[in-house]
């Protein structure tokens, strides 16, 4: 089992985001490019790891995941 804390650990983020930009990754539902992405994280980073650890991270978008039948 994968711990949340593994999932934040600093070098698993940079290897997601590297993959994304290898992908060529389009904008996400909030319009972000990858690039204004990593200028984003490059200055919340920290805070949005320390919000989601402490269960206070409210993302503004919900993805519901597909019902498995």
């Amino acid at each position: 089992m994968v711990t949340l804390e593994a999932i934040l650990e600093r070098n698993n983020l940079n290897r997601a985001y590297k993959q994304v930009k290898a992908n060529k990754g389009g904008p996400g539902v909030d319009g972000m490019t990858v690039d204004g992405l990593l200028d984003y994280l490059r200055t919340h980073a920290v805070e949005i790891v320390e919000s989601v650890k402490a269960g206070k991270y409210l993302s503004l978008i919900h993805i519901s995941e597909p019902t498995r039948h």
